[in-house]
C-alpha cells in the first residue's frame, strides 16, 4: 500500500505544473503498482537464470533508478 500511495503522490506532484494532478495522481499509482509486479517478475526470472539473487536485485535497483530519472527528466 506504501507504495502505490508514494507513487501516487510523485504521480500527483509531477502532474501539478500542468494543471494534470488527478491524472498524475491515477497514473502513478498504476506505475507503482506495475512496476511493482513487473519488477517482481522480472526479478524472480533473473535470479533463476543466474541461480543467485543478488544480481537480480542489483539489476533490479539500477533499473528502478534510471528508470525514476527518465520519468523525472521527461515530465
Amino acid at each position: 500500500a506504501a507504495r502505490v500511495i508514494a507513487g501516487a503522490l510523485a504521480g500527483l506532484v509531477l502532474g501539478l505544473p500542468s494543471g494534470s494532478w488527478i491524472a498524475g495522481l491515477v497514473l502513478g499509482a498504476i506505475g507503482a503498482v506495475l512496476g511493482t509486479l513487473g519488477g517482481f517478475q522480472a526479478r524472480r526470472w533473473l535470479a533463476k537464470a543466474l541461480s543467485r539473487d543478488l544480481p537480480a536485485a542489483l539489476l533490479e535497483d539500477l533499473v528502478a533508478v534510471v528508470a525514476a530519472f527518465l520519468v523525472v527528466y521527461l515530465a
